[in-house]
C-alpha cells in the first residue's frame, strides 16, 4: 500500500510539473493589434485612472483617431476627431487628466511636422470637446510634449519654431485653454534647442532634449534641465555626454524620477554629425544633475533611435527601434543598475516603427503589471497604426511568432563629459487662434490581432500563472 501511495504522490508531482511548465509558456500577455485601412499611424498612448482605460491616439488621413481600450485590452470603440478642418493634424503628445479629459497636442502640417501646434480638451464621454487653440509661435515649428501640472489646473505644452530654432514652454489654463502669461517662456544656446519630455518631481520641472552648444549639428548635445514651475526659470541647465570641442551629435528624448533618481534616454553619434549610425543611451543622474552612470545599447543593426523609458515592476521599459528598412520595433528592460533584463523585437510588416520626427511624448506607458505601446507599420506604402503590450517580465506567448527574444549587449560610457551651460531665457507670447473642431464620429477601421492575450483556461492554471 505505502509504494503504491508514493507513486500516485510521485504521478501526481510530474503532472503538476509538466502542468506547471505548459501554462507558464501560456501565461504571457504579449499582443500586437494592427488597426487602420492603410492610412493610420499610431503616435501616443494613454492610462485613464478614472476609467482604468487605455487610450491610443493617431492620425488617419487629416484628422486626429482615438482608440478606447478596455481593461482586457480590447477595442470599445474608435472615433475620427477634425480639429482644424481641412489641415492635417499630427499628434506629439495626449494625456487623461485628473478630470477624466482627453487633451492632445500636436502639430498641423505634413509628416515632416513643418507647420504650427495646436491643442485641446475633449471629453470622452460626452463626446464634447470642450476647446481647442492654434499654437503659432514668432514663426512656423513643431509641438515637441504636453503634460500636466498636478494640482493647478494646467497644461505645460513644449514648442519648437523653426527660426530662431529655441525651446519654448507654454502654459495653458485647463478650464478656459489661455496662456498664463507668468509662464510662458523661450530658451535659447546656440543654434537649436527642443526640450522633448518634462516631468513634475516633488515641485521641480525636469525635462529632457537637445541643446545645440554652437552653430553646427556637430555641437548638438542631450540636454537636462531642471525648471521652476511658477516662473520657467532654471536651475540648471546639462549638457552631455560629449565636450563642446568635439564632434558629436546627441539628442535627448525621454526621463522617469525614481526614488530621487532621475533616469534618461538619449541617441546620437557620440563622434560625428551622422544620424544613420547612432546607439542609444541611458544616463542615471542625482536631481541637482551628477551623472551616477552612462550606459550604451547595441540594438541589432545600425541606426538605433529611443524614445520612451517607463518604470514598470523592478526597472525601467525602454521602447525604440532600427531605422534602417527592413526596421523593427525594439522594447527592452533594464534593472536600476543599468543592466539588460531581457529585450524583445516585434516584426510584423516590411517595416514597424514608432515616431519620433519632431518629438513624440507618450508613446508608452505602464499599467499594472503591463507595458502598452503605440506605433505603426508599414508595407508597400500602406499604414497601419499598431498598439502592442508585454508583461512586465517580458513574457511572449509560445504561439507569438512576431514577438522575438534578443540579445541586447550593454557597456558602460568611460569616456564622458558633462558641463553645466547658462540658457538664455526670454518672454514669448504665442498668437492663439479658435478653430471650430467638427464633431467626432464613430468609425470602423479593420483590426488585426496578430498576438492575441493568453487567457487562463482553469483554476489551477490561473494559481500557477499567479504565482499563488
Amino acid at each position: 500500500m505505502r509504494l503504491l501511495v508514493l507513486f500516485v504522490q510521485n504521478f501526481l508531482l510530474l503532472l503538476f510539473f509538466n502542468v506547471n511548465v505548459d501554462a507558464q509558456k501560456q501565461c504571457g500577455t504579449s499582443f500586437l493589434k494592427s488597426i487602420g485601412n492603410g492610412n493610420e499611424i499610431g503616435f501616443t498612448v494613454a492610462y485613464s485612472q478614472m476609467e482604468n482605460v487605455v487610450y491610443a491616439c493617431g492620425t488617419t488621413h487629416d484628422s486626429v483617431i482615438i482608440v478606447r481600450l478596455d481593461q482586457d485590452f480590447n477595442i470599445d470603440w474608435i472615433r475620427k476627431l477634425d480639429i482644424i478642418p481641412g489641415r492635417p493634424e499630427y499628434v506629439n503628445g495626449m494625456i487623461v487628466d485628473k478630470d477624466g479629459k482627453i487633451v492632445i497636442a500636436g502639430t498641423i502640417a505634413t509628416l515632416e511636422n513643418e507647420g504650427y501646434g495646436f491643442i485641446c480638451r475633449y471629453d470622452p464621454q460626452s463626446n464634447t470637446t470642450m476647446w481647442s487653440r492654434e499654437v503659432r509661435g514668432s514663426l512656423d515649428g513643431v509641438c515637441s510634449a504636453l503634460i500636466e501640472l498636478p494640482d493647478a489646473d494646467q497644461y505645460l505644452f513644449s514648442y519648437n519654431p523653426n527660426s530662431p530654432n529655441n525651446a519654448q514652454l507654454f502654459l495653458f489654463d485647463a478650464t478656459t485653454g489661455a496662456i498664463q502669461s507668468q509662464f510662458s517662456k523661450e530658451y535659447g544656446l546656440g543654434s537649436s534647442e527642443t526640450i522633448s519630455d518634462i516631468v513634475y518631481y516633488n515641485g521641480t520641472l525636469y525635462g529632457v532634449g537637445r541643446f545645440t552648444d554652437g552653430p553646427s549639428t556637430a555641437e548638438m548635445r542631450t540636454t537636462l534641465i531642471s525648471l521652476d514651475p511658477l516662473t520657467g526659470m532654471p536651475g540648471y541647465t546639462l549638457l552631455g555626454h560629449k565636450p563642446a570641442s568635439t564632434s558629436a551629435r546627441l539628442y535627448g528624448f525621454d526621463l522617469v524620477i525614481d526614488q530621487d533618481t532621475i533616469y534618461y534616454v538619449s541617441c546620437g553619434n557620440e563622434s560625428s554629425a551622422s544620424i544613420s549610425d547612432t546607439k542609444v543611451y541611458v544616463q542615471k543622474a542625482t536631481l541637482d544633475g551628477q551623472i551616477i552612470w552612462l550606459k550604451e545599447y547595441n540594438f541589432p543593426g545600425q541606426n538605433d533611435w529611443v524614445n520612451e523609458i517607463v518604470k514598470t515592476g523592478d526597472g525601467f521599459a525602454i521602447l525604440g527601434s532600427n531605422r534602417i528598412a527592413p526596421s523593427d520595433i525594439i522594447i527592452f528592460k533594464i534593472n536600476t543598475a543599468g543592466d539588460v533584463l531581457w529585450g524583445r523585437k516585434f516584426d510584423r510588416d516590411q517595416n514597424d516603427n514608432t515616431v519620433s520626427v519632431g518629438g513624440v511624448s507618450s508613446q508608452m506607458v505602464a499599467v499594472g503589471d503591463e507595458i502598452i505601446f503605440t506605433a505603426y507599420s508599414e508595407q508597400s506604402g500602406s499604414y497601419n497604426m499598431i498598439i502592442g503590450g508585454l508583461s512586465t517580465d517580458g513574457d511572449i506567448k509560445d504561439d507569438c511568432d512576431i514577438i522575438e527574444t534578443i540579445d541586447i549587449p550593454v557597456r558602460e560610457v568611460k569616456n564622458k563629459t558633462y558641463y553645466f551651460v547658462n540658457t538664455e531665457v526670454g518672454d514669448e507670447t504665442p498668437l492663439l487662434l479658435t478653430p471650430t473642431p467638427q464633431t467626432a464620429i464613430d468609425i470602423d477601421l479593420e483590426e488585426e490581432n496578430s498576438c492575441v492575450n493568453g487567457t487562463v483556461q482553469t483554476q489551477i492554471e490561473a494559481t500557477i500563472c499567479s504565482g499563488s
